[in-house]
């Protein structure tokens, strides 16, 4: 799907994206997100950019311990999501958000400690320009944390994820949001996603180095971690 087609279907759930995105995990999602924090190991110094920040919910985690977060994303009606929440927690001076393209971040190289990006990598229109411009704005020793859906494995939970993922989801999905194809989109965006190995070999070419994934709730998502040389 192209980057135009996406924005246009972010745009559009942006109001029931917080609420279907809980309930179809069953809250779990945001136990994936502090986890994620936990992982980039930061000692309070950070200067952090969040891609594909949506509502804002990594942002808030990281600047909720004192860090100052850029957060950048392409639709308008998910950032202004973001605001009333970050407004609503106090944080207006530690969360600064942009509107634009992770394709090409009108940002400055070398001037990021961490970058973030949570389920927003199978949504972009090239995830190896992606991960080269992520790459780019870290500093030397940056460290770039990817949470994202993989496809089902292939063994019994998998079948049962699988089932879930291709009929349940597009019709929740599609009763509380209103739009029965934005929910089938995100679900075949999982099944026909990259593997793991697949996606480390992508940051492997964009050159980080000391990659590695971990796998969460039985494989249905995994954090990728790599450090810019």
């Amino acid at each position: 799907m192209k980057n135009k087609e996406m924005k246009e279907l972010f745009s559009y759930i942006a109001n029931k994206y917080d609420l279907l995105n809980h309930l179809l995990s069953f809250n779990i999602d945001r136990l994936w997100r502090k986890k994620l924090v936990k992982l980039s190991h930061i000692t309070g110094r950070e200067f952090i950019l969040d891609l594909c920040t949506g509502t804002g919910d990594i942002a808030i985690e990281f600047a909720a311990r004192k860090l100052s977060v850029i957060g950048l994303d392409f639709s308008g009606e998910m950032l202004s999501i973001a605001r009333e929440k970050i407004k609503k927690k106090g944080l207006n001076g530690k969360i600064h958000l942009i509107e634009a393209d992770a394709l090409e971040l009108p940002l400055k190289s070398d001037c990021f400690h961490i970058v973030t990006m949570g389920f927003g990598l199978r949504n972009i229109e090239s995830q190896e320009k992606t991960l080269r411009e992520i790459h780019r704005v870290l500093n030397k020793n940056g460290k770039c944390l990817i949470l994202e859906f993989v496809p089902p494995e292939k063994n019994f939970r998998g079948k049962i994820y699988n089932f879930y993922l291709t009929k349940i989801i597009p019709l929740i999905g599609a009763l509380i949001s209103g739009r029965k194809y934005s929910y089938r989109y995100l679900s075949s965006s999982v099944k026909g996603f990259y593997t793991p190995e697949k996606i480390i070999k992508f940051m492997e070419n964009a050159g980080f180095i000391n990659l590695k994934m971990y796998r969460l709730t039985s494989g249905i998502v995994y954090i990728f971690v790599g450090e810019k040389a």
